[in-house]
């Protein structure tokens, strides 16, 4: 949570007093902004997604979670409603998630890894005083901010009388679920507990504790394997892994592990005092814990190269088909014969370029030909970019994510080295493709040209689909049709972007140009194009959120919703041939 991305076109721009400055993230439930109230506090404004008979549980679990003593946590501010829709403000925490904390500095260790554990450890005490079960505790949930480690998101808390079962209700990631949660039975205050053992060893090794391979293999592994501690030593170990127990019974409850962790051993100790003295210590410089530390072992653990990214498995509709062991590869074939479907890979292929020239800034172009004609020349001048792609579609499981690279040539197609997966479909492995050209390649036949032309026969692959989709919706060439083509056009400046927000025809994308393909291939019902585009200074892209507006009935429209961010311009090497 340590930046905010532009609010998109669907976006509103203020609720109740609250004036929106950005998007934080989005989950199974919501939308998370980052917003200003009327002091002109940060804060995080959470608004639940609009689907039907969602709202009041909504609101209930929101009013059980403001019982929650702010111990190591975020403090929920205000609950609001506005035009019908609820939303829930909380205290703005500055700092990234664990996640991103891990991803880009390793393993933590140290006094590091001791804040984390008391830190967190106390979150959960207080939780579970206020007769809470949080549900959905892990490192992504857990915000490391200037003042030590906080616990957040309690939009799927429940109150412990609540009868909750896996099979009714799942919330959870999967690499993080107590063997209770995945055999269906309640979940109480000792699945937070092994979700907690599992966060910590993360901390420690930079990776979950039963692994984040397939879902079926980290089931597997939570019901009948030995969790993998990595470079956790000493009495925290010890901690961790009473834990990560399979017996819930056996876990060690929240405030025991906040008095261990406090070495408390002089009888009993009121429960404020003890959320106190473990905010204290999870707020603690380095020196300050030195001893504490020594004790605890929490000793370096070995560093994985920081280019080493490995793919969490999330999200509520995953973890419901993998709960019932049931999938479906629902891969949508769109309706128009011609469609060209290419697809790609990450490395292979990969001539180093030099040092790229620094971009010339000039005045910001005005027109839209303007400004697509200023983004051609500085994408052509820098040619290369990584860049991570999403798409979601309002039928069925059909979604994409996507990352890798893209070589973009003038007045020809641009190449692509990418790896494409569906998020929605719970066995759904991820699958490395290149695009040299007309032509997609996979790694165990990198002699065999899938044309973009071919026929529908040879487009079964819905990894060939799914790389088709994500080269249309990314390429450079759709960001210039989007401009040209706009019916209308604001913009807005901040320091080092500027932000488009614009409007287009469906009808005049499919009309023609580079990408009028993958337009048509919506049997020519898109109706309306919204897109919010961020460029930087230098005219290079950052950041596309589009949405097509499709009229299935005179009444009903649907929303198909596409991103793509690209960063590193000129720096990820040309894509010239097939691994």
């Amino acid at each position: 949570m340590t930046g905010s991305r532009p609010l998109t076109s669907r976006d509103p721009e203020r609720l109740g007093e609250h004036r929106l400055l950005g998007r934080l993230g989005e989950g199974g439930q919501g939308v998370v902004y980052l917003a200003e109230d009327p002091s002109g506090r940060q804060v995080a404004l959470k608004v639940l997604h609009d689907r039907g008979g969602s709202r009041d549980g909504f609101l209930r679990e929101i009013s059980a979670a403001r019982k929650v003593a702010p111990f190591c946590t975020a403090e929920i501010l205000r609950v609001g409603e506005d035009d019908g829709l609820p939303y829930v403000v909380t205290e703005f925490i500055d700092g990234p998630s664990l996640r991103e904390l891990v991803d880009d500095t390793g393993p933590q260790s140290g006094p590091a890894l001791y804040r984390l554990a008391i830190g967190t450890a106390t979150a959960l005490a207080a939780i579970h005083q206020a007769g809470i079960v949080h549900r959905d505790f892990k490192p992504g949930n857990v915000l490391v901010g200037p003042d030590g480690p906080r616990v957040i998101d309690f939009g799927v808390a429940r109150s412990v009388d609540a009868t909750v079962t896996a099979a009714s209700t799942v919330i959870g990631t999967p690499s993080y679920m107590a063997p209770e949660q995945l055999a269906g039975a309640a979940v109480g205050p000792p699945a937070d507990v092994f979700a907690w053992g599992a966060t910590i060893a993360y901390a420690a090794s930079g990776r979950p504790p039963y692994g984040q391979d397939t879902i079926p293999a980290v089931m597997n592994r939570i019901v009948k394997g030995k969790p993998d501690l990595g470079g956790l030593t000493g009495p925290l170990r010890d901690l961790v892994a009473e834990s990560l127990h399979k017996d819930a019974s056996r876990r060690p409850e929240s405030r025991d592990l906040l008095l261990r962790l406090l070495e408390h051993s002089q009888g009993p100790v009121a429960a404020p005092e003890a959320l106190a003295q473990g905010r204290a210590l999870a707020m603690a410089d380095d020196r300050t814990l030195t001893d504490r530390t020594a004790r605890w072992a929490t000793a370096q653990a070995p560093r994985r190269p920081l280019f080493q990214r490995h793919i969490l498995l999330t999200g509520i509709a995953a973890a419901t088909a993998l709960l019932v062991l049931t999938t479906a590869l629902a891969i949508r074939h769109r309706t128009s014969p011609n469609r060209a479907h290419p697809m790609a890979a990450s490395s292979g292929g990969a001539a180093p370029l030099p040092a790229a020239r620094a971009a010339v800034p000039t005045a910001d172009p005005t027109s839209p030909t303007q400004i697509a004609s200023a983004i051609e020349r500085a994408v052509a001048q820098r040619e290369t970019a990584a860049f991570t792609a999403t798409g979601a579609f309002p039928e069925g499981e059909d979604a994409f994510e996507a990352h890798g690279r893209l070589h973009y040539r003038q007045r020809e197609s641009t190449n692509y080295d990418l790896t494409v997966r569906n998020p929605n479909i719970t066995d759904d492995y991820a699958q490395r493709l290149i695009i040299l050209g007309d032509c997609a390649y996979y790694r165990d036949n990198p002699k065999h040209c899938a044309h973009i032309t071919a026929t529908a026969t040879e487009l079964d692959d819905p990894h060939l689909w799914m790389a088709g989709d994500v080269r249309w919706v990314s390429s450079p060439y759709n960001l210039q049709e989007l401009l040209q083509n706009s019916t209308s056009l604001t913009h807005g400046s901040d320091v080092g972007t500027i932000t488009y927000r614009g409007t287009a025809s469906g009808a005049a994308m499919a009309a023609g140009g580079p990408v009028a393909a993958f337009y048509r291939s919506f049997g020519n019902k898109v109706t309306k194009i919204t897109f919010t585009l961020v460029i930087t200074r230098d005219h290079l892209p950052k950041r596309l959120d589009l949405d097509l507006w499709t009229t299935v009935e005179p009444k009903v429209i649907y929303h198909s919703l596409f991103t793509a961010a690209y960063s590193d311009w000129g720096k990820s090497g040309t894509i010239t041939s097939a691994y």
